[in-house]
């Protein structure tokens, strides 16, 4: 992701302003911020439907991982990781939607 001057200097001015809050408006943000993300997964999850091939970063030193959307769950969606020669499944996958991207 990108961060251009002005959103670095949104985001050093909103850090100056969390250092400043007390205990109870911390956790009204980190609530905020939870929602947030939360609408982010949502929209990101409509974007998909089940046999839809995907790609995303593996952990750590796996590297880009292509498969197929197995399910949908509430929260996360499952995707088959497959070998690409012979379409055989050879891991199954729990990603959150805004890490997924079609392939």
């Amino acid at each position: 992701m990108e961060i251009t001057m002005k959103s670095e200097k949104l985001l050093m001015e909103i850090q100056g302003k969390v250092m400043s809050l007390n205990n109870d408006d911390l956790n009204s943000l980190v609530d905020i911020i939870k929602f947030r993300r939360n609408q982010i997964s949502q929209e990101a999850k409509k974007l998909f439907k089940v046999g839809d091939k995907v790609s995303f970063v593996g952990n750590k030193n796996r590297g880009k991982v292509e498969g197929k959307i197995n399910k949908i769950n509430k929260k996360y969606i499952i995707v088959d990781e497959t070998n690409g020669s012979t379409g055989s499944i050879l891991q199954t996958w729990r990603c959150p939607p805004e890490l997924l991207e079609r392939s």
